[in-house]
């Protein structure tokens, strides 16, 4: 009787064991199922957690991941990144959105990339990021442009002026004489004077007579003669969001070369500038080039027309007329069409 108790005491200690260990094998297969379902919804991409850093131009800071929020010229520092990836970046200024700077990237097959030197007005902008291929939304970043940036001048042609020779004056000189009064002195002889029968003539001063010169005097007149005509024109081309392009002139259906590449002007925005010599009118026609890099289906150009928020054409051409001594200024800007509104 004690052995069967023993037996069965065993047999029910088993089956507990058998339980617990079905347990902890069904746990098993179900995390392994969740770790498997898990890895199916990871996007292409190996890691998505690529970040950009600001860093002053010329050198990188120790370490180089750090990051320089205040910068004057700069350079965009990617890490942390797929290699091979594509990588959009754009800068927008704040407030206000709108895109002065953007790019285009292939990384680098450490999972960096770096831009050249870049520049922009002192103020407040955003960087924003994105990584073809990865989910959610564009990455980004506030950081400030503190620094004088050189400004580029315009030198105005001299404008000649003629004076007239001076005036010759002929002021008529009157002579003065005085008249000399001659005296005689009689002489007295030392013998006995014979009296003398006649009277002595006393000599009449006689006084000369002048007239001066009846001459009049002529004056000569001298005409200013009227400098010729310059038609000195000016065509300045803005272009807001520009960087690395040029812009290309025709004047009357003939290029000029090379190609102006834009350069910040006096308000610190980027612009090229042509000084025209026409006497006539000239057909003219200007066309803006896209940077290097950019996906021309996303990035596109508007050309603004007026001053209200919709006065604007989708154009990166601008034809029109140059009269003589006319100023022509035209506005374009780049557009990343996929946050445009």
């Amino acid at each position: 009787m004690l052995k069967l108790k023993r037996s069965l005491r065993t047999v029910f200690l088993g089956l507990i064991a058998l339980s617990l260990s079905l347990a902890v094998l069904a746990n098993f297969v179900n995390s392994s199922i969740s770790v498997s379902q898990a890895a199916a919804i990871v996007p292409d991409c190996a890691r998505c957690d690529g970040t950009v850093k600001t860093h002053n131009d010329p050198g990188e800071p120790n370490p180089i991941t750090k990051d320089e929020p205040k910068v004057c010229l700069f350079h965009l520092h990617g890490l942390n990144f797929d290699p091979g990836s594509i990588v959009d970046w754009w800068i927008e200024t704040q407030p206000g959105g709108t895109v002065v700077l953007s790019g285009a990237v292939t990384i680098l097959a450490d999972g960096t990339y770096k831009t050249g030197q870049l520049s922009l007005p002192d103020g407040q902008y955003k960087l924003y990021w994105h990584e073809e291929g990865c989910p959610g939304d564009d990455k980004h970043k506030v950081f400030k442009v503190e620094c004088v940036l050189p400004t580029a001048t315009f030198t105005t042609q001299p404008t000649a002026t003629n004076t007239p020779e001076p005036t010759a004056t002929n002021t008529p000189v009157t002579p003065t004489a005085t008249p000399v009064t001659p005296t005689e002195t009689p002489v007295i002889p030392t013998e006995t004077p014979v009296t003398p029968t006649q009277t002595p003539i006393t000599p009449t001063p006689v006084t000369p007579t002048w007239t001066p010169p009846t001459a009049t005097p002529v004056i000569p007149t001298a005409t200013p003669t009227k400098p010729p005509e310059r038609g000195t024109s000016n065509l300045g081309v803005l272009c807001q969001g520009c960087w690395s392009n040029e812009a290309t002139l025709w004047v009357g259906g003939t290029e000029q070369t090379p190609p102006q590449r834009f350069a910040l002007d006096a308000n610190g925005w980027p612009a090229v500038h042509w000084t025209l010599w026409n006497l006539v009118p000239w057909k003219l026609r200007v066309k803006v080039s896209l940077p290097a890099g950019l996906d021309p289906n996303r990035w596109k150009f508007i050309r603004w027309v007026d001053t209200g928020p919709n006065d604007y054409l989708w154009t990166d051409e601008w034809t029109g007329t140059m009269n003589p001594s006319q100023s022509i200024k035209i506005d374009f800007q780049l557009v990343n069409t996929s946050s445009w509104h």
